[in-house]
């Protein structure tokens, strides 16, 4: 219709302008001729004309204006009224109980997938196969932060298609609405771009604009974000955006790093913003450093110094002559000094310094407590930088200058420093800081009034060399863990000295010291008394934003925490030596002092490295530990490495690995490679498709022989869910480890649908064995006497988990007689009403397969679809390896042939209790399981299969 109606439009539109162009020619032909002949009247009348053509040419104009604005203001009314029915009606189609029943009965789309050589089908709605099933596994947790954390804990750019999909309502993926921010800042036909933003669901749309926001891992992410930000903000207004405060922090600085200084500020004044944020937003709005129109130099100094006064601290000025950069130019002299006291002995590490030290150094000569020493140690920088430090050293009396023979990193400084101080309490100040005069005389104060005490950190400021604070992804107020300070000689004692390495041992050295002295020994002086530089080249910001860590940090801590829990367990002492020799914990390489030294060379080569998410015991994980002891007494280099996959959505910034995994690597049984270590490796298995649905994009440092991703399950669950799809996965793998990629299963249970849809080109020449390793799993068992036991697992993500715990207790409803235990993550099924008297229900997250199956004369397992094919199932294994016998439906005979008892649920108490009643057939059914475990699923078959591939 409208279409018709702009067509008609231009249609009258030519025609009137032909007319008037007619007249116009008509009558100054005849102006011409007149005033050529004289003829006075004709000439007025041609005249005459020309006005009155005039004036219809401007009236036609007008008109014509005004109906073309009218037309485009109904197209686009109609266009958002479209995008909003499509948006709305998409989500309820997708999101309905109708959707949900008939999902596992559509046939597979007849597209194909764009990857090379596959011939996989995607489901309908082509993503919206698997996007659907992780957003509803999202909103299935407490809040929004399960999903965005686990995208920015991923640096995933692939997981924002999720938050994409769900704002639009099925109808744009992240590059597509990406592209429509680039059409809405070119301002050409932006009008469709702009109703197209403008109907996207808000809550939705603003977690997008945040997380690419936060990330900036594409040269325009915070550009799109802020254009994003600002469209919602102008469709919703400041409310939308208000709540939570998290957005109102991210749109603002979003707006003042972009240079949108008006945005900015009107943000701070129609926007509810958190009461923490505030005043640093309006800080920098007034900061006469940058190119602000609002800046008023003392309004921001006035806003700076609040945060001082609220407790009671002088307020700071700025000195132009002390540094070129306003960071540098800080100065506050205090207002009474301290001349007695304790020594305090201050580390200051020194590389290359600059005139910035001179800044740090300037505010510890100024500090109120005046009993202190400075031991500045440079970290061997070259002989050119020798003019500093010889005017550092005669700056004051109390600092004395040493120079290390070799470049070692912060913490062998500190080691050397705590080694050469005469003080009574030691403390730290990076070379780039500033400390407030009071800082050494509110940090001390504790101690001194309370000699259980063992340490003090304070508060502090971050800003850039123009003091400005809020920063993309920066909160402008933080503990300062460099500030700690603590009693040298009993910390020396207790528990030694920093790790020697070069990231991260602040952090390992204050829990340290809290386990060893108790967490009441540490106090936290709840006052802003230092301000740290942020720059962009230092080496806390390029491995960490907001929400992200650098796989090394999280390796790190995961090696820490875990000889920290150990020890303590065993009530070992927490000592680090100065020079160790051997580390109780593995340093990742990129941490080494020497990190292209022989060692570590050595160590960065591997025959096969195994990929999965390490972080619970899943199928996958528990079979990849049975295969890299396999391979390992093979006498192969093996090492693990961690993927996450979406499907463990998780709120906390890192978690730590599945226990096992954890003890082999801090054993040294295996290594752990990280995909930004470059390493050498012979043959990569991906365990578990998943990991690489969402994974980023980001090269890997790997040199890989060859790459093989492992499917254990298929892409789509007994309920019809899907969650990977194969043809993507391996492209992702593809681009990670920059070599092509192959597959095969292990396990028959994802044969048929992997087989059925990618090219033969892509699969491996046979299929890897399931493995158990059987004397890992055989431990002591009780004698056959009293009441039956029987073990039931409940894993979320198998076929036997209930709907309902009534259906639970009713599957199992004739072994009222028996002692029944059940496994399960989920325990509210043990609070159910009617749960029976004698189940007892234990809680996965603490006790461990081996243990629970060990105390289990029978492992029993009835799925809840007993019209779908039977599948095999790792829990089955382990059962038969403990020496439980396994009862299974019938189905399951054409599996596990004779090496289980087969029966239907109404027949199990009786099954059960006959073979209980004769031990010696007891004996004899769990023989057959071993039997069946050694001649099918033997270790040694899974090495020899995977060489021969």
């Amino acid at each position: 219709m409208l279409t018709r109606i702009w067509a008609t439009r231009k249609f009258w539109a030519r025609s009137e302008s032909a007319g008037l162009l007619a007249l116009c020619l008509l009558a100054g032909a005849g102006l011409v001729f007149a005033s050529s002949a004289r003829w006075v009247a004709v000439a007025v009348v041609a005249l005459f004309m020309l006005f009155v053509v005039g004036a219809l040419a401007l009236f036609a104009a007008r008109r014509s204006r005004v109906a073309t604005d009218r037309i485009v203001a109904h197209a686009e009314k109609q266009n958002v009224a479209t995008a909003e029915n499509i948006q709305r009606l998409r989500v309820e189609m997708l999101y309905s109980p109708a959707r949900r029943a008939t999902q596992a009965a559509r046939p597979w789309r007849q597209e194909t997938s764009s990857f090379p050589g596959s011939s996989y089908a995607k489901p309908l709605y082509s993503a919206s196969g698997y996007l659907p099933v992780y957003l509803e596994l999202g909103e299935e947790k407490p809040d929004h932060r399960w999903l965005d954390n686990t995208i920015l804990r991923n640096a995933s750019t692939t997981g924002r298609d999720l938050l994409a999909w769900r704002a639009s309502g099925g109808l744009y993926d992240c590059a597509q609405i990406e592209r429509l921010l680039r059409r809405i800042r070119d301002k050409k036909n932006s009008s469709q771009a702009r109703s197209a933003i403008a109907a996207l669901d808000p809550e939705w749309a603003q977690r997008l604009a945040r997380i690419m926001g936060l990330q900036a891992l594409q040269a325009d992410d915070r550009l799109n974000a802020l254009t994003l930000y600002a469209a919602i903000y102008a469709k919703h207004g400041p409310a939308i955006v208000s709540s939570p405060h998290t957005h109102a922090r991210v749109f603002q600085a979003l707006a003042y790093d972009m240079g949108d200084y008006a945005l900015a500020e009107e943000i701070t004044r129609k926007v509810r913003c958190s009461k923490y944020d505030l005043p640093f937003m309006l800080a920098d709005l007034r900061n006469p450093f940058t190119s602000s129109p609002f800046a008023d130099p003392d309004r921001w100094l006035d806003l700076l110094n609040q945060n001082f006064a609220s407790s009671g601290l002088e307020p700071l000025a700025l000195n132009a002559d002390l540094g070129a950069a306003p960071f540098d130019m800080l100065h506050c002299p205090p207002a009474q000094l301290v001349k007695s006291g304790p020594l305090i002995s201050i580390a200051m590490s020194s590389w290359r310094p600059g005139e910035e030290i001179f800044a740090a150094i300037r505010s510890v000569i100024a500090q109120s407590w005046q009993s202190w020493e400075l031991l500045v140690i440079d970290d061997a920088s070259p002989s050119e930088y020798g003019e500093v430090l010889e005017r550092i050293a005669v700056l004051d009396p109390r600092i004395k200058v040493l120079r290390q023979s070799s470049n070692g990193g912060t913490y062998l400084i500190r080691n050397a420093a705590m080694r050469e101080a005469r003080g009574e309490f030691m403390t730290f100040l990076d070379s780039d800081d500033w400390s407030h005069p009071r800082r050494l005389e509110r940090q001390i104060a504790p101690l001194l009034q309370n000699s259980e005490l063992m340490s003090t950190t304070s508060r502090a400021l971050r800003a850039n060399a123009k003091l400005v604070f809020n920063l993309p992804g920066v909160i402008a107020q933080r503990e300062n863990a460099s500030s700690m300070m603590f009693r040298l000689a009993p910390v020396r004692e207790r528990i030694g000295y920093f790790d020697s390495v070069r990231k991260g041992a602040d952090t390992e050295f204050a829990l340290r010291m809290r386990r060893t002295f108790g967490a009441s020994s540490h106090v936290i002086v709840e006052e802003n008394l230092s301000m740290i530089r942020l720059t962009s080249g230092s080496l806390s910001r390029e491995e960490f934003k907001l929400g992200w860590r650098h796989p090394s940090r999280a390796a790190y801590r995961r090696g820490y925490e875990h000889w920290h829990r150990s020890s303590q367990a065993r009530d070992t002492p927490l000592r680090m030596p100065a020079d160790v020799v051997v580390r109780p914990f593995p340093s990742p390489r990129r941490f080494m002092i020497d990190p292209i030294g022989a060692n570590a060379q050595a160590r960065a080569a591997y025959d096969i490295v195994f990929a999965a998410d390490l972080r619970h015991g899943t199928d996958a994980v528990r079979a990849l530990f049975d295969e890299v002891r396999a391979t390992k007494r093979a006498g192969h280099k093996v090492a693990v490495l961690h993927m996450e996959s979406f499907r463990h959505m998780q709120r906390i910034e890192m978690e730590f690995y599945w226990e096992p995994i954890e003890e082999a690597i801090a054993t040294g049984l295996v290594d752990e490679v990280l995909l930004t270590d470059p390493t050498a490796i012979d043959t990569l298995v991906v365990r578990d498709f998943a990991v690489l649905q969402f994974a980023s994009h980001e090269r890997s440092a790997f040199d890989v022989g060859r790459v093989l991703v492992v499917a254990g399950d298929p892409p789509r669950d007994r309920l019809g869910r899907m969650w990977y799809e194969p043809s993507e996965c391996l492209r992702h793998a593809q681009k990670i480890f920059g070599v092509r990629v192959g597959c095969t299963t292990c396990g028959m249970q994802a044969q048929d649908e992997l087989r059925a849809g990618l090219a033969p080109v892509f699969f491996a020449t046979a299929d890897l064995p399931e493995i158990i390793d059987v004397p890992e799993w055989q431990a002591p068992r009780r004698p056959l006497q009293g009441i039956p036991v029987l073990g039931v697992i409940l894993d979320s993500a198998s076929d036997a988990y209930p709907d309902t715990p009534e259906e639970l207790f009713a599957t199992y409803a004739g072994c009222g007689s028996f002692q029944v235990r059940v496994l399960a993550e989920d325990l509210r099924p043990s609070k159910a009403r009617g749960a029976p008297e004698n189940w007892t229900f234990f809680d996965a997250g603490i006790v461990g397969r081996e243990a629970f199956l060990a105390g289990c004369d029978f492992y029993v397992r009835f799925d809840r679809h007993d019209d779908a094919p039977p599948r095999r199932s790792r829990d089955v294994l382990e059962a038969m390896a403990s020496g439980a016998v396994v009862v299974l439906p019938t189905p399951y005979a054409q599996l596990y042939e004779n090496a289980a008892v087969y029966c239907d649920n109404v027949q199990l108490a009786d099954a059960i209790q006959a073979l209980y009643s004769k031990p010696a057939a007891f004996e004899a059914q769990v023989e057959r399981g071993r039997q069946y475990l050694a001649q099918s699923h033997a270790p040694d078959a899974f090495v020899s299969a995977l060489f021969r591939l």
